[in-house]
């Protein structure tokens, strides 16, 4: 596997935690009724493309992490943000967010951020 490989592995993985713990956090971390798991699970999709695009888009995958920098962090606060606005857009759009938690929304970049 290259590098590049595995950092796109590493993203995606990023972005499937990220979703599930801000899932969680949105209701102190009990497990969430069954109707807003479904609605994560079917919107989930979305979110891996929109946000895989974003990461391209923003050349997240272009440079070597063992020389990141703050522009990289930039870079990435940036397609997490982006990303998380591009989502809530797309969702309202559907079906105006109905079963999406909207802490979700606002939880999810930032624990993106942070993985």
């Amino acid at each position: 596997m290259s590098p590049r490989q595995k950092i796109v592995a590493h993203d995606f993985l990023a972005i499937a935690l990220a979703w599930i713990v801000a899932l969680f956090a949105s209701f102190d971390f009990h497990f969430p009724p069954q109707e807003f798991l479904i609605r994560a699970a079917v919107v989930f999709p979305i979110v891996m493309i929109s946000q895989g695009f974003l990461g391209w888009r923003f050349g997240l995958y272009s440079g070597v992490w063992r020389f990141a920098s703050t522009r990289d962090l930039w870079n990435i606060i940036r397609a997490s943000g982006i990303g998380a606005l591009w989502i809530t857009f797309v969702f309202f759009l559907y079906d105006r967010s109905e079963g999406i938690p909207r802490s979700l929304l606002i939880l999810y970049p930032l624990f993106l951020v942070f993985l």
